[in-house]
């Protein structure tokens, strides 16, 4: 078939096999080198943006364990921690307690409510005059640890008849978050 070719034409199609055989090689050879390049070039960025991040990380280290610090340090503000729930109980009763005796007030009782486990509430029953309530509910408002009071029940036996108002007597419902600890 080559015999019946024209010089020309003989040629062009050795021009059109070399042109195959180099895009061949272009094809089969330097473009998955290329990709290789590429895909190692993309993997290096990627290694180096890790790097820099982890760095910043390690970097910020010690920032970040003064923060944990300060936070354990603060927890005592939020959490009543006691080795058990009767224990908290007992202490967050006497802390009321404390704070209705400091205004003056009678403490008469308290119990620890059952409930969440991950909280103490207790319920205490005092005898506190107008002005006496409104300090003892702003001491247990104002010291830590930051506790809720849940419900104040109020009532005034012989308000009505009375010309001089008597003292109240109150029912709080106070609770805490609870970890047990040390």
């Amino acid at each position: 078939m080559m015999a019946n070719l024209s010089p020309r034409e003989r040629r062009l199609v050795a021009v059109l096999i070399l042109v195959a055989l180099v895009a061949l090689v272009i094809q089969l050879v330097i473009v998955p080198i290329v990709d290789g390049f590429a895909a190692r070039a993309a993997t290096h960025e990627a290694l180096t943006r890790a790097y820099e991040r982890n760095a910043r990380i390690i970097a910020s280290t010690p920032r970040l364990t003064r923060l944990a610090e300060r936070q354990n340090r603060e927890l005592a503000s939020f959490l009543m921690t006691a080795p058990s729930r009767s224990l908290a109980g007992e202490r967050l009763q006497e802390r009321v307690q404390a704070a209705i005796e400091a205004v003056g007030g009678e403490y008469r009782a308290g119990e620890t409510l059952a409930g969440d486990p991950d909280q103490i509430a207790v319920r205490i029953d005092a005898r506190l005059g107008q002005a006496q309530l409104v300090e003892c509910l702003t001491r247990l408002q104002n010291a830590p640890p930051w506790l809720a009071i849940d419900g104040v029940q109020i009532s005034a036996p012989g308000a009505v008849t009375a010309t001089t108002p008597g003292p109240l007597e109150v029912r709080f419902d106070v609770s805490v978050p609870f970890l047990a600890g040390a």
